[in-house]
């Protein structure tokens, strides 16, 4: 056998003894020669090991047969769920996939940009970008290369499709049964963010309080104030939600974060019935938490958290999350860059898929010996 690395066009039609150009033509997917032919050409390709070189085939096409896949934070298991299923879609299509991690290239997107547009991609998709780390600069220079943009769970920008997760739904729901539950006094922390899921969540939750209750929005200084007052003053059937906005630190360790959030209130005992948090890997910092100061979970406070990460699946935090749907968000976002690539003018810019809730022991939630751990209710539609 000839070693793949040397084999050449050349070198295949010099074996089946054909016309270099014949040869040439049916590998670069010229369709005019007869069927024996072709697949006289495919088969000895296949069996000799050829691999068209990349190099030649953008200059022929224009392209390489590749997307790029950019994502902010290898740190989230949900980044790599979503890498995984895009991967796979990608290839479905018959698309070579180039990933980059920002996270491992800060400051640096814009030689990162210039080695895709150098690698002749044909389409990006975007993890979870958001403003501050990949500003419309870096979306006008894959504009100015025609190269698309699709973004997967990301913000809302101009010209670039969206698919995401139905946050405020979800949000809605779960708050909804924490209420059914028997839970009165509400405390999410959220970052102080304009990024879509962030004020998705936020707006799910709001509307589910006000339809019962109180709400109160406080950043972090003014809540540690006025909570003891608002815990004292607590009726047994007034519902109370407060939003909490903290800021973003450098570095940035979300389960560190809200570890260091509930310290003084567990310290002193200064409980809500239920604390939702922005993820599940928040919800860690949480437990980590409580586990150093005595609390019982969910017997003395209830935890949620999202994006159904599989620790919260284990019987010691038995968490109550939010399953989005990966796989069908990432065949979407593929298919829409897909249509862009052929240059299709897309009618829908924005694919909203439903979540659902998986309700564990952590919310307070009552199982019966015998029942399944987890259940799945699909997130109500809001108007």
């Amino acid at each position: 056998m000839v070693p793949s690395i040397m084999l050449s066009q050349r070198k295949i039609a010099e074996i089946l003894g054909m016309p270099a150009s014949t040869v040439a033509n049916i590998l670069n997917g010229t369709p005019r020669y007869k069927k024996e032919t072709r697949e006289k050409v495919l088969k000895a390709a296949a069996e000799l090991g050829y691999r068209p070189n990349r190099a030649s085939v953008a200059l022929k096409r224009g392209r390489s047969n590749l997307i790029g896949i950019v994502h902010f934070s290898s740190a989230y298991e949900i980044a790599g769920k979503a890498t995984l299923h895009l991967a796979q879609a990608v290839m479905e299509q018959g698309y070579d996939h180039l990933l980059v991690d920002m996270h491992w290239h800060h400051e640096q997107a814009e030689r990162v940009l210039d080695e895709m547009i150098r690698a002749r991609v044909e389409g990006v998709l975007l993890i979870g970008d958001t403003q501050r780390s990949f500003g419309p600069a870096y979306l006008k220079i894959l504009e100015k290369a025609k190269i698309p943009v699709v973004s997967l769970q990301g913000d809302e920008r101009r010209n670039v499709p969206l698919v995401g997760d139905s946050a405020r739904h979800s949000f809605h729901a779960l708050t909804q049964h924490l209420l059914k539950v028997g839970h009165r006094m509400l405390v999410m922390p959220v970052p102080h963010s304009t990024f879509r899921s962030v004020t998705g969540r936020m707006s799910g939750f709001r509307q589910a309080i006000e339809a019962y209750g109180t709400l109160h929005l406080l950043d972090e200084a003014p809540f540690y104030e006025k909570w003891p007052a608002m815990l004292r003053e607590r009726r047994d059937r007034e519902v109370i939600g407060v939003m909490v906005r903290y800021q973003h630190e450098r570095p940035f360790d979300v389960a560190d974060r809200f570890a260091r959030f509930c310290d003084p209130l567990f310290a002193d005992r200064l409980l809500p019935d239920a604390l939702l948090c922005t993820n599940d890997y928040a919800a860690l910092g949480v437990f980590d938490s409580a586990k150093r100061h005595g609390i019982l979970i969910p017997e003395e406070m209830a935890i949620t958290g999202s994006d159904d990460d599989r620790h919260g699946r284990f019987a010691m935090f038995s968490l109550t999350t939010i399953r989005m749907d990966i796989a069908g968000s990432a065949q979407a976002a593929v298919d829409l860059l897909c249509r862009l690539i052929r240059g299709e003018t897309l009618e829908e810019t924005e694919v909203e898929l439903p979540a659902q809730l998986v309700l564990r022991r952590s919310c307070g939630r009552k199982i019966a010996p015998g029942k399944p751990e987890t259940v799945m209710v699909p997130a109500p539609l809001l108007p």
